[in-house]
This record gives structure tokens, sequence and C-alpha cells, in this order.
């Protein structure tokens, strides 16, 4: 008698029905709670399943208009939340994925739709996908959520608008930097980038290859968006006015891409590092500074704490301190495309009185004649030049010596830095 085959087992843990299921959970995760998409993806410890949707949800959030006018124009009165997250993340896998052919993905959702809600809704959904596929192509509207549209057509020319609202659309590059004094290999699949910088960044083609590489392995290059160099460029421009002897601290580090920047840059302005130190409310992404430092070869502390705390460091200073404050993100909509649909005036506010405890922590501890460097990932004014101001005016001791807002651009975020000086203690 035949001993009967065995069935290879198929993996279903990464499936489309999984996907589908997922994404319709995280919305729902992501609506009821401050949390935000990054970090919500952070906590999946499934590699393959955190890839496949992170890509289906920052198309969702980059479509999200699109996909919202196109079901309006398909139902008769608008379908419960959980629902529409369906019909949303299902809209996605079939119009803006090619890995499955639409009616496979209309399926898919009506299944799950089924086992979910029922039989009446699992014909909605299949009505309204049907529908939405042929329609969704032609629908036309601002891609910009409307809270933020609102608002950048009064900040910013008719030009610039389109630009940005251009840009929401468009999925960011892969970008990393030479690191200062080393060379690249011939063989890998770079693109120069000129971003008017005096590092040098390139586009990557082959972003697996080059992570799985020795150049990587060996420190050559670090994943970074061109955007904190524009802010380190203010330390280079103004370097002379550093002590020749360097304490440097770098409040809100994580990952450490500005601050290993920045020892090289004291490094090529021939200063002396006495110490640096990393800091970072969160224990978790310190991980990834350390990570970082050892693969780049800079040596420093890392130091976990909040930032805004007024004991930390105490009796310390450093003659050059740099915060990269926590904002509203909206200068990096492209890698953090939920946060312009989290964006708020009251939430806004409330990230902006952060800002300023740990813009005033940080001046404390800089030491007199140092420097303090402010910066954000956001273009609005409340987190950025009117923080400046509203500083300069209760803090006669420090003087601002340049700010500048750095627009998004291809191939870099926005991003916003003010230099200031302490003044020196009189003899």
């Amino acid at each position: 008698m035949r001993t009967p085959r065995q069935k290879t087992p198929i993996n279903t843990q990464n499936s489309p029905e999984v996907v589908l299921a997922a994404a319709v959970e995280a919305l729902k995760t992501l609506q009821s709670s401050a949390c935000g998409l990054d970090e919500y993806l952070d906590q999946l410890e499934e590699p393959l399943l955190r890839k496949r949707l992170t890509n289906v949800l920052f198309i969702l959030f980059r479509r999200r208009r699109t996909l919202e006018e196109t079901l309006k124009n398909c139902c008769t009165k608008p379908p419960a939340a959980e629902v529409k997250n369906l019909l949303m993340a299902a809209l996605v896998m079939a119009k803006f994925q090619n890995s499955l052919a639409p009616e496979s993905v209309v399926n898919i959702a009506v299944t799950l739709a089924r086992k979910e809600f029922g039989n009446f809704v699992a014909r909605f959904v299949n009505a309204v996908l049907r529908k939405a596929l042929k329609l969704v192509e032609s629908v036309k509207v601002d891609p910009l959520p409307p809270r933020i549209s609102d608002r950048w057509k009064k900040a910013f020319s008719g030009d610039e608008y389109d630009f940005l609202a251009d840009l929401f659309t468009m999925q960011p590059a892969n970008t990393v930097r030479l690191r200062s004094g080393c060379e690249i290999s011939e063989d890998l699949a770079l693109t120069p980038l000129d971003p008017g910088l005096p590092w040098q960044f390139f586009e990557c083609g082959n972003f697996s290859e080059l992570l799985a590489g020795e150049d990587f392995a060996q420190g050559k290059f670090y994943i970074q968006d061109p955007a904190p160099a524009h802010v380190v460029t203010l330390l280079a421009k103004y370097g002379n006015l550093l002590a020749e002897k360097v304490n440097f601290l770098d409040l809100c580090a994580a990952p450490g891409g500005k601050f290993i920047m920045t020892v090289e840059l004291l490094s090529s302005l021939q200063k002396k590092l006495l110490s640096a130190t990393a800091f970072d409310r969160s224990v978790r992404r310190l991980e990834l500074v350390k990570k970082n430092m050892l693969r780049c070869k800079v040596t420093g502390k890392v130091e976990s704490g909040d930032a805004a705390d007024p004991g930390i460091f105490a009796g310390e200073s450093f003659e050059l301190v740099t915060c990269d404050v926590p904002c509203s993100n909206s200068g990096v909509f492209r890698h953090r495309p939920d946060a312009l649909w989290r964006w708020s005036v009251k939430s806004m506010q409330e990230i902006a009185a952060l800002q300023y405890k740990i813009l005033k922590n940080a001046a404390r501890l800089t030491a007199p004649g140092g420097l303090l460097l402010y910066s954000t990932c956001s273009l609005e004014a409340e987190e950025n030049s009117l923080q400046i101001t509203k500083f300069i005016k209760e803090h006669n001791g420090f003087e601002l010596l340049e700010e500048k807002l750095f627009m998004p651009q291809v191939h870099c975020d926005g991003t916003y830095a003010a230099l200031l000086k302490k003044t020196p203690e009189k003899i």
C-alpha cells in the first residue's frame, strides 16, 4: 500500500487575507488612539507582514481623500467605520498595488466582510468595491487633508502649495549619506544627489542589496534623508564660534543620524571633543542609536530620560547643545503620511508647549559662549520661528545667529533650524 504523499504546508501568515485583515485592525487602532503609524508598525514582530502592511497603509494615507471621495460616490449613506476601513484597504490593494488581480482582492474582502459582519455587509462590500474600481481613477481631489490644506493655502504661495500637494502622493526615494572620508564601491546602484550640501547623498536603487553589503556593515553609509544635513549646515557655517574644546549634548537624539553627522563635523573643524552624549526618552530607539554608533565607529555616551526634565545633567554644561524636538512632523509627510491626517491646532499647541520646555532646558545646559541648535521636522511657524521669537524675548542672554525653514523637495524632507549663541560670562 502506497504511503500518502505529504503536502507541503502553505504559509498563510502573510497571505493577502491576513494583510487585509491586519490593515483593517491597524486603522481601527490608529483612529482610536494617539499612536502614530510608525509607532504602530514598530510593534509588529514579523518582518514580511510589516513590510506588506506598511505598503498598504502608506498608500492609503497618501490617497485617503481620493479613496474617501470615491466611496462617497459609491454609497447612498456613509458605511460604518470598520466597513469603511475594509473598503479603503481593499481598494488600495486592488487598484494601487500590482500583486493581485482586482477581482481576487474583491473576493478576499467579501469573504472577510462575511466573516466579520455577516452576509448583508458582504453583499454591500461586493457591490461598492466593483463600482469603486471603475470610478477611482476618474476622481480628482486635492490630496491634502482639509485642515492642513486650508492652513497651507494661507501660508504658502500657489506654486508652493501645488508642489507640496504633488509631493504628498509620492513615495520618497531611499536615500543614504556617504560618511566623511569614505569611498563607495563601483558596483553599487547609487545615483548621486545634489542637495547643495557639504555631504554626499545618494538615491539607492537597490536598498536591500546595500543593507546586506559590506560597505554598509563597515559604516560607510548611513540611511538618512538630506534634511538633517541642512540643520547641521548652520553649525558648519558658524563653527568658528565654537570653543576649541567641546562637550556635545544631543537631546532627542534617536535614531542618531544627526548626532553622528555632528561628531564628524566637529572633527572636520578640528575641535577637541571632550564628550559626546546622545540623549533620548525612548529606550527602544536608543538601542538603534547604539547600533548605529557601533557600526559607524563613533564613540560617545548614550543616556535615556526626559529632555524637558529640568533635573537632567544637574550642574553640567555643554559647549554645544542640539535639540531636534518632537513636532507635528508636517515637514516629513512623505515618510509619515498619517501625520497630516492627525494634525490639529490643539495637538500643535500641545506639542509646541513641550517644545518650549525642551528649548528652555537646552538653554540651561548650554555653557556660556556656547551654541544651541534648535530644529524641527515641521513647516508650522508656531513650532519654529514663533518659538524662537518668544524665546529670545524671554532670554536676553541668547543671540539668534540664523534661522531658516527648508521646504520639502523631491529628494529631501522639510525642516527648520535656528542657531543661538549664549552670551559669554563677563570677566
